[in-house]
C-alpha cells in the first residue's frame, strides 16, 4: 500500500469515526471531520497503490465525468420519481421491494446524468472550445 493510500484510508476512517461518534448530528465535534475530508481529497490526488488503481478504473473515471450532470439532475429526478412512484407506498413494503425501488431510483439518476452529459454538457464544451479557438486566432 502506498503512503497516500494509507493517508486516505486513515482520513476516511477518522471521518467515519467522528460522524459515528456524533451520530451525524451537527455539532462542534462534527466540524472536526472537515479537515479530515480535506486530507482525504488531497491524498486521493496522488495514490499509487490499490486506491490509485481504483480511481483510475474506467468506471470510476466515467463516474467522475458525469458527476456534474448527476449533481445538476438528481433533484429533478427525485421530484419526478416522487410524483410518479409515490415513496409513501413503500414504507411498509418488504426490504427486498424497498431495495429494488432504491436501485431503480439510483439507475434513473445515473441514466438522467448520462443523457444530460452527452446531450448538454459535451456539446456545450465543444462549443466553448470552438469559441475560444476563434478568439485566439482573432
Amino acid at each position: 500500500m502506498g503512503r497516500w493510500d494509507a493517508v486516505a484510508l486513515i482520513a476516511a476512517a477518522g471521518t467515519i469515526a467522528v460522524l459515528y461518534a456524533t451520530g451525524g448530528r451537527e455539532s462542534s465535534a462534527t466540524f472536526t471531520a472537515v479537515p479530515l475530508i480535506a486530507v482525504f481529497v488531497v491524498a486521493c490526488a496522488s495514490p499509487t497503490g490499490p486506491l490509485g488503481r481504483l480511481l483510475a478504473a474506467p468506471l470510476t473515471e466515467w463516474g467522475g465525468r458525469i458527476s456534474y450532470s448527476l449533481y445538476m439532475t438528481h433533484f429533478i429526478v427525485f421530484l419526478v420519481t416522487k410524483k410518479l412512484v409515490g415513496w409513501e407506498r413503500f414504507v411498509a413494503a418488504p426490504l427486498g421491494v424497498r431495495v429494488a425501488v432504491l436501485i431503480g431510483y439510483a439507475l434513473a439518476i445515473i441514466a438522467a446524468a448520462t443523457v444530460t452529459f452527452w446531450a448538454v454538457e459535451e456539446p456545450g464544451r465543444r462549443l466553448v472550445r470552438r469559441w475560444s479557438t476563434r478568439s485566439r486566432r482573432a
